[in-house]
């Protein structure tokens, strides 16, 4: 499910990392407000939920790239024109909507993402998980 939503809205992506917080201090048994909960994340090697929730964004949208079931074509189509030296092999069309729940939901979102990998990623055709 973190793959398809992600909060636009800022308040909404800190209470989640405040979860994580306070899921790091139950995993270390660390209650004391003495600790750093930076050290304590990076000492559990717990990346933060946004890092995790663009990777498996990117993860999906790999899957349904290259692996699109069914079928031996893609719905997501090339951009009309693309720029060598600005854009990668692999570029899609970018998708827009008029509204910013659109625009912030999980294709617009991605192909942004995805457009802006390096080549040498985006043209690994290897399955990621």
């Amino acid at each position: 499910a973190s793959s398809i939503w992600h909060p636009s809205q800022a308040y909404l992506s800190d209470n989640l990392e405040r979860i994580q917080t306070r899921a790091a201090r139950f995993i270390a048994s660390a209650y004391t407000h003495d600790i750093s909960v930076t050290q304590l994340k990076e000492t559990l090697e717990l990346p933060l939920l946004s890092s995790r929730r663009l990777n498996s964004r990117l993860c999906l949208l790999h899957k349904f790239y290259y692996n699109y079931p069914y079928s031996h074509t893609t719905p997501l189509a090339p951009p009309d024109r693309v720029s060598s030296r600005l854009n990668h092999s692999q570029c899609i069309e970018r998708i827009a909507g008029k509204t910013l729940a659109f625009n912030t939901s999980f294709f617009p979102h991605a192909i942004a993402n995805w457009n802006s990998l390096p080549d040498n990623i985006v043209v690994i055709t290897d399955p990621i998980r």
